[in-house]
């Protein structure tokens, strides 16, 4: 029996026990969906917090130095910061007020105030597309001006131009000299956070809240690039240890480039945990199909008797029910993979409002490790029906 009528005499055997063999494909099916959803949603989440930090900027240092009772280092840290001229592009404060924000009638009071240099647009990865921005002479002559988030511009002014226009923070006059790009998409939570903002001159910010201006201590620090995050890190954290008693106060140096490396091996790790748990249904299938390969060996033990006894060798009735056994965890593979596609796109699009595509290259090893288990728990049936002996078999009923 050659290769092909091998193949046609499976799929003969396959169609006339449908549903039998429909059960016995649930348990590859289920094993290969779960492992498609469960790394591609594994992936997916990474791929969103990634957007997310890049979103918020690359090579972006945040720099945090306190110390109790005693005198802020603010000044001296910023300073250091900007004589790392050649590993930075720019330096800006990074404290922040809450307070209520008006034009006109209109009272926005989930608006965030922060008080940043002429260097906060490029430092926080903002972009403009609406008159300049906050100025060096700005900061240096205290000037009260102002650019606002897409957010805080809807809510303020809703669809009518904002530059030029006064606002009142906590009771002073601001002028909006600018307005920045919407970062995130409408009714994204992270909009309401950082397109909800007013950025004004850290030098007026006595104006507005003097706890804020004596304790600014957290800067934002733009490096050129990884190498460059990497050395300025290095830098600050040496400077700030030789600055600050531990025992009396604490600093943090730290970058999102970090948390995207972590975050990155994480995936791999919890991919491959996850991954493997899936994995034990793919063996739980393949134990179902050797117990009904085992089951098919019982219902043809005359034919198998019948065709040893016209000459047929063993090999060829091993490799029948190995091909007989790998196509139906193949075929349950592919089942598996279609099901595994269409959950991802629907739970992708539910959790993380994002398309998720499994890879390629993971479905298609996890269809070729499906016929690899449907062969390997095939090999006991396999050898259990060569080995049937022609005269008891012909005996059976």
């Amino acid at each position: 029996m050659n290769l092909l009528q091998a193949f046609k005499m499976s799929f003969k055997s396959i169609a006339s026990n449908k549903v039998r063999t429909i059960l016995t494909m649930l348990g590859i099916i289920i094993g290969v969906a779960a492992v498609i959803i469960l790394v591609s949603l594994v992936q997916g989440y990474t791929k969103s917090m990634v957007e997310y930090y890049q979103k918020q900027g690359v090579n972006k240092i945040t720099v945090s130095a306190y110390q109790w009772n005693e005198n802020s280092i603010s000044d001296e840290l910023y300073d250091y910061c900007l004589s790392l001229d050649n590993l930075v592009l720019g330096v800006t404060p990074n404290s922040q007020t809450y307070t209520t924000v008006k034009y006109q009638a209109k009272v926005n009071s989930d608006c965030q105030v922060y008080f940043g240099s002429d260097q906060y647009t490029i430092c926080n990865n903002y972009k403009l597309v609406e008159g300049r921005d906050i100025s060096y002479l700005d900061v240096q002559k205290y000037n009260k001006v102002c650019v606002i988030g897409a957010v805080a511009k809807e809510n303020l002014f809703n669809y009518a131009d904002a530059l030029g226009k006064q606002i009142s923070i906590n009771g002073v006059p601001y002028t909006v000299v600018g307005v920045y790009e919407q970062k995130y998409s409408a009714g994204d939570w992270s909009s309401t956070y950082y397109d909800n903002i007013v950025v004004v001159p850290y030098t007026t910010s006595r104006y507005l809240d003097t706890y804020a201006y004596s304790n600014m201590s957290e800067f934002v620090v733009k490096a050129k690039d990884s190498a460059s995050t990497t050395e300025a890190i290095t830098r600050l954290t040496g400077f700030l240890s030789t600055k600050i008693d531990t025992n009396r106060g604490w600093f943090d140096v730290y970058s999102a480039d970090q948390y995207i490396e972590s975050s990155n091996e994480q995936t791999r790790m919890l991919s491959m945990i996850l991954g493997g748990i899936a994995g034990i249904a793919l063996l739980v299938g393949g134990i179902g199909i050797m117990n009904i390969m085992l089951v098919t060996v019982t219902e043809r033990t005359r034919e198998i008797g019948i065709r040893k006894a016209i000459g047929a060798r063993r090999r060829s009735i091993i490799s029948q029910f190995l091909i007989e056994s790998g196509v139906i965890s193949f075929v349950g593979g592919l089942i598996g993979i279609g099901t595994g596609y269409l959950l991802t796109l629907v739970l992708g699009k539910v959790l993380f409002d994002m398309i998720i595509m499994p890879s390629f290259v993971m479905s298609v090893g996890a269809a070729m490790f499906s016929i690899v288990i449907g062969i390997i728990f095939g090999i006991y049936p396999a050898a259990k029906a060569s080995g049937l002996q022609p005269v008891d078999a012909l005996r059976s009923e």
